[in-house]
């Protein structure tokens, strides 16, 4: 099902908008799709152990919840932040498999997979994530969540205001004892490792450990605007929603592991995102998070798919998953589509004449 074509010409003018679409290839529906979770998960001091299997070992990986409010579950979690609340969305959704230095395991930049307690749990391999970790990426979803509101909506914006409006500072901190949240999941990770920062970076490759830094709102602001650093007079709206697109492609699609498909089950083939599980099972959570974030940077979070002739179309709010949902065109003739449908099953269940006359 196409969540949304990409026909914001902000995104990439050089493309033709009504060509290009992002699609869920799984259970037909991207409102019905189960991303990737643990079979158990648990508090452990400052992270979330979880194993992948559990008696009778089903799936490697069991699907979640539906993800239809997964995007604004996961945001929720930058607000008030706990590990109580990082727990509970982990067992409906799932976990972000962050490897070692914040690059999640599904995309390009994963180095293996989430880092192993030495004991077991219930029998099975403990993998653990730093609680901060979900904290810094879901401040960064909701912040360009944000960001790309008041670009599409206003002539006049100030993304450090509007971060700052947040509850976020877009500028250096003097005082370094209470670190980001990047900062206290690498301080998890290197303490777990035993290491000293150095070595802990030399270990994973000095071009990696960095990785969940560019998630700050600090950095996502001096995308946009490096007022004090090269460009003391504000861009242009257009300059600056570009940068959040380029943000958005390098910090979450590209490191999601999405990649462009040639789509033709239509009357032409087009480009399209896919997202597509393991051997046929539920995707990676992180790479469905980057889809939502996409469909909702370009306003697209209340798209649907025409149950009559397949064109993408938007509501003001979310249609609903268990009736078929018809664009205007469409539902101005509904009476003559639900006739041709009948004369259909009506048809199909006719008896066929075995000589063929």
């Amino acid at each position: 099902m196409s969540i949304g074509r990409l026909n914001r010409g902000w995104l990439d003018e050089g493309i033709d908008g009504q060509a290009l679409a992002m699609e869920a290839f799984h259970e037909g529906d991207l409102r019905s799709l189960r991303a990737a979770g643990a079979a158990d998960a648990r508090l452990n001091g400052n992270c979330v152990d979880w194993i992948p299997t559990a008696e009778p070992f089903p799936r490697w990986m069991p699907p979640g919840a539906p993800v239809a409010r997964c995007l604004d579950a996961f945001c929720d979690l930058a607000v008030e932040p706990s590990g109580a609340k990082v727990l509970a969305f982990v067992k409906r959704y799932g976990v972000l498999e962050l490897t070692e230095g914040g690059a999640p395991a599904c995309g390009l930049l994963g180095l293996a997979g989430s880092p192993q307690r030495s004991e077991t749990w219930r029998g099975c391999i403990v993998c653990w994530e730093p609680i901060a970790g979900y904290i810094a990426y879901a401040t960064s979803a909701r912040t360009l969540r944000r960001l790309a509101s008041e670009l599409r909506q206003s002539d006049d914006v100030d993304p450090h205001s509007v971060i700052e409006g947040l509850g976020y500072s877009t500028r250096l901190a003097a005082d370094t004892t209470d670190p980001s949240p990047s900062g206290q999941a690498i301080d998890e990770w290197t303490a777990a490792a035993g290491l000293s920062r150095d070595e802990w970076i030399t270990r994973i490759a000095p071009r990696n450990w960095h990785h969940l830094l560019y998630y700050e709102p600090l950095q996502i602001a001096h995308q946009l605007w490096p007022q004090e650093t090269i460009e003391p007079k504000r861009p242009s709206l257009a300059v600056m929603r570009q940068r959040l697109a380029t943000y958005v492609q390098y910090r979450w699609i590209r490191p999601s592991g999405l990649a462009p498909r040639l789509d033709w089950s239509g009357e032409r083939p087009r480009l399209a995102l896919g997202i597509e599980g393991m051997m046929g099972d539920a995707p990676p959570l992180f790479r469905v998070l980057a889809l939502q974030l996409a469909a909702a940077i370009m306003g697209e979070e209340h798209a649907f798919t025409c149950s009559a002739c397949g064109v993408v179309g938007n509501r003001d709010r979310r249609p609903r998953t268990d009736q078929n949902v018809l664009c205007d065109r469409c539902r101005a003739r509904a009476g003559s589509i639900r006739t041709a449908r009948y004369r259909q099953r009506k048809s199909s269940r006719a008896p066929q004449d075995p000589s063929g006359t």
